[in-house]
């Protein structure tokens, strides 16, 4: 009987050693989104989401780990596997190395498998027995000689978000599709597939049974969905509504990714409506749009330095500030992306770009520096260029280091920029389980009193999400990052309780609890102890 195990790499992360950076870690929003919030950061652990789909949808016995140590992983070598299969990207390529050799010394017997946005980069294919570059099930069936046609099922994936170590909510994760059409230059995400899209899950009422299948596993109908630019495909997007917009007794809850031109495809009460909650939106930078139109201008401000234009078409005549605030005024939260160290970026003007993207008040941030991905547009041009710095090891390569050579800026400005635009969002806009309070609160004024049974759904959870904080305002306040944001803070709370009501006993005897909490996990903070290493996740398939 044929056995299959599929891992993702080992650990540990959160160190800089010869195989990893502090900032390689298995926690996306501490990771890059939230790192310069302290306490109040946003604590989750992200698996091998696409190794479980892989596992499911597979006939042998499959095993699949989530972050082993080197000791985890050897005890798992000696179980027998006919084929081992390790996903990786390219930060943590050295480490994939490593595995490679405990794989050829034992389990000699077994065929080794690599997968992965990491084998974009060279060697690959003389390290391994085969090599994944296309979606998964199809490549593993067509290995395992299956009908590569055959029906699929979606995993359920549990998410669990904490802030101070403490659950705030449990969730799921759905796996929609895979690529993008759009092919932004640095995206790998959308030339690993050739620009194309493939959907995993090809119709609304598909994503509808995903998420009832994860209600009635985990009680939960919170759902972040997986795929570039999920709003783009706008026939399955209404057929998915056609369900949430019914579900008024436990609305739906979901957060996604999408381009700012798909979204403006949408009337925001409507994608209130379905269940939209967050929207993670690459703006990438102000200054690429507006360049265009000013040339002439910018290039004398830069006393007649030749620079470059980088500029997307899915913001193409957007008036952004306008799409955003239109999502907040109905509660949906936002995740912005911002690119550092665009090709005609200046320290002057990365900050004004950042200026705009705190304009538009985004409930989180994210800011990583302009990366070129081998398989990319950028890469390929910089590389004929003889910019990309080949001497930088690969685990760095990790949106935290600058990878080529830049005409205006050097790699240490970079990264003091990129740290810089972290501390100002949260000096400007505070913790982001406030800002999302916020959205919520102005959501909830927007729909309470409508006559739509669905409108009123929302607002319901708009305020279950505001009193569900009541343990934390006092905390915000006390250990805001200034006094402009405790007053704010400050300024929300009374808002909050003089709409659903002063803290009950029970309300405030959790706030006690939690500013006991905030104490240890401040110490915690300030001593750069507020990390731990994931523990080995061990799931078992068919």
């Amino acid at each position: 009987m044929t056995k299959i195990l599929l891992t993702t790499v080992m650990r540990p992360f959160y160190v800089d050693s010869e195989d990893c950076t502090f900032q390689t870690q298995p926690e996306l929003f501490h990771g890059q989104v939230t790192l310069a919030q302290g306490l109040f950061s946003m604590r989750t652990y992200s698996g091998g989401f696409g190794l479980e789909y892989i596992a499911l949808n597979i006939k042998p016995k499959t095993v699949v780990l989530n972050y082993p140590s080197e000791k985890e992983f050897i005890k798992e070598l000696k179980k027998n596997y006919d084929y081992i299969g390790i996903s990786y990207v390219i930060c943590t390529h050295k480490k994939m190395e490593s595995m490679c050799e405990l794989v050829r010394k034992y389990a000699s017997n077994s065929k080794l498998i690599l997968g992965g946005y990491g084998t974009t980069v060279p060697g690959a294919d003389e390290l391994a027995d085969y090599v994944c570059r296309e979606e998964g099930v199809t490549f593993m069936r067509r290995l395992l000689n299956e009908d590569i046609n055959a029906v699929r099922e979606h995993p359920i994936i549990p998410e669990y978000k904490k802030i101070m170590n403490v659950t705030i909510n449990q969730g799921s994760i759905i796996l929609a599709g895979l690529g993008c059409p759009n092919g932004c230059d640095f995206c790998i995400t959308s030339h690993f597939y050739n620009r194309k899209h493939i959907p995993l899950l090809k119709t609304g009422e598909d994503i509808w049974n995903a998420i009832l299948k994860i209600d009635a596993k985990l009680n939960t109908r919170l759902v972040g969905i997986i795929e570039e630019d999920f709003l783009l495909y706008k026939k399955r997007v209404l057929e998915l509504a056609e369900y949430t917009r019914k579900e008024i007794k436990k609305p739906v809850r979901m957060a996604g990714f999408s381009s700012i031109k798909s979204i403006n495809m949408y009337d925001p009460v409507f994608l209130a409506e379905m269940g939209m909650e967050t929207l993670w939106i690459g703006i990438e930078a102000k200054s690429s749009q507006e360049i265009r139109e000013r040339k002439e201008d910018i290039k004398k401000e830069l006393d007649g330095k030749n620079i470059d234009i980088s500029s997307y078409h899915k913001m193409e005549n957007i008036d952004m500030k306008k799409t955003v605030k239109s999502l907040h005024d109905v509660g949906i939260n936002t995740l912005i992306s911002m690119i550092i160290g665009l090709e005609h970026h200046t320290k002057e003007l990365v900050k004004k770009d950042l200026k705009y993207h705190l304009s538009l008040d985004p409930t989180l941030s994210q800011f990583l520096i302009y990366t070129p991905a081998p398989g990319t547009p950028l890469y390929e041009c910089l590389d004929k260029e003889g910019r990309i710095l080949k001497d930088i090891p690969l685990h760095k390569i990790d949106g935290f280091a600058l990878a080529f050579k830049h005409k205006h800026m050097d790699a240490n400005t970079v990264k003091k920029l990129q740290m810089y635009c972290f501390k100002k969002d949260y000096e400007d806009l505070g913790p982001s389980v406030f800002r999302f309070i916020q959205k919520n609160l102005t959501g909830y004024l927007r729909f309470q009193d409508s006559d739509i049974l669905i409108q009123k759904a929302r607002a319901d959870v708009y305020a279950a999400n505001c009193k569900m904080c009541y343990p934390l305002y006092d905390i915000g306040v006390k250990y805001a990052p200034n006094d402009k944001v405790a007053g704010e803070i400050a300024d929300l709370r009374d808002k909050v309780y003089d709409i659903f009501g002063e803290p009950n006993i029970k309300q405030r005897f959790l706030t006690g609890i939690a500013r006991i909490i905030a104490k240890n996990y401040q110490k915690k903070v300030e001593n750069k102890k507020d990390v731990s290493q994931p523990k080995l996740q061990r799931v078992v398939y068919n």
